[in-house]
C-alpha cells in the first residue's frame, strides 16, 4: 500500500509539471548540444500584477524582454525577434545578455523569440536561462535556479543529443554588437572579477523562495488528494 501511495504522489507531481510549464515562459522543444540549433523562447503570457493568476496569452502586452544566457550557451544572433527590436547584446564572459523592446505597433502579451545558439554541454546537463519580462505596470524576473532559488523560477532548457546534420561550424557568426554607440568600441570587461559587471536591466534580484515553495506545496497537495482517493476506492 505504501508503495502505491508513493507512486500516486509521484504521479501527482508529474501531472503538475505541464501546468507549471504553461504558466511560465518555456523553451518550446529540446535543443541539441554541440550543434547549430534554434532555441525558441515562449513567454507564455503577459505581465500580471502581484497576486494575479497566470494563464496562457493573458496579461499586459510585453514591452521589454531581456534574456541572460549562461557561458555554456553561445548565442549567435536573434533569428526571429517576433516583431521586437533587438538591442546591442552584452557579454561578460560569464554570460551573454540580449535585450529586445517592442517596436511600434507590437502589442503582444506573450511573444515568441528564437535565438540561433550552440550549446557546449552534455544532453544530461541542466541549463537555465534568466528572463526579464517588462510591461506597462507590471514585470516578472524569471531568474531562480535550484542552486539559487531566489525569485520566480528561471527557464530550464531541455537538451538532446548532437544533431549530426547541423555541426557547430555551420552556425551563423556570433553577433554581439558594440554597446558604445559613441566610439564604436566594446565596453571593457574585468575578467578577474567574479561579480557580474552588467546589471540585469537595472532590476534588483528579489530575495524570496516563495515561488519554489508554492510549487512543492501544490505537488504535495495533489499527491495527498490522489492518495486519499485511492484509499477510498480500496475500501
Amino acid at each position: 500500500m505504501r508503495m502505491r501511495l508513493f507512486i500516486l504522489g509521484v504521479l501527482g507531481l508529474w501531472l503538475l509539471v505541464p501546468a507549471v510549464a504553461l504558466a511560465h515562459p518555456f523553451v518550446t522543444e529540446p535543443v541539441p548540444v554541440q550543434s547549430a540549433a534554434t532555441l525558441t523562447l515562449d513567454l507564455a503570457h503577459g505581465c500580471v500584477a502581484d497576486g494575479g493568476a497566470h494563464s496562457g496569452g493573458d496579461g499586459e502586452p510585453t514591452r521589454q524582454i531581456a534574456v541572460r544566457f549562461p557561458s555554456s550557451m553561445s548565442v549567435r544572433t536573434v533569428s526571429d525577434a517576433g516583431g521586437f527590436t533587438v538591442e546591442a547584446a552584452q557579454s561578460t564572459g560569464m554570460y551573454d545578455e540580449w535585450t529586445l523592446r517592442a517596436a511600434d505597433g507590437v502589442d503582444v502579451p506573450a511573444p515568441v523569440i528564437a535565438f540561433a545558439v550552440v550549446v557546449d554541454a552534455k544532453p544530461t546537463d541542466a541549463v537555465w536561462l534568466q528572463v526579464f519580462q517588462g510591461c506597462d505596470t507590471a514585470e516578472h524576473r524569471w531568474i531562480a535556479t535550484p542552486d539559487a532559488p531566489d525569485g520566480e523560477p528561471g527557464v530550464q532548457v531541455r537538451l538532446s543529443a548532437a544533431d549530426p546534420t547541423a555541426p557547430p561550424d555551420t552556425a551563423p557568426q556570433r553577433d554581439l554588437p558594440s554597446d558604445n554607440t559613441t566610439t564604436g568600441q566594446d565596453e571593457p570587461v574585468d575578467e578577474e572579477s567574479d561579480e557580474p559587471i552588467i546589471d540585469f536591466i537595472g532590476i534588483d534580484v528579489p530575495q524570496s523562495n516563495e515561488a519554489w515553495l508554492w510549487y512543492v506545496l501544490i505537488a504535495g497537495v495533489v499527491g495527498v488528494l490522489l492518495a486519499k482517493r485511492s484509499r477510498k476506492q480500496g475500501r
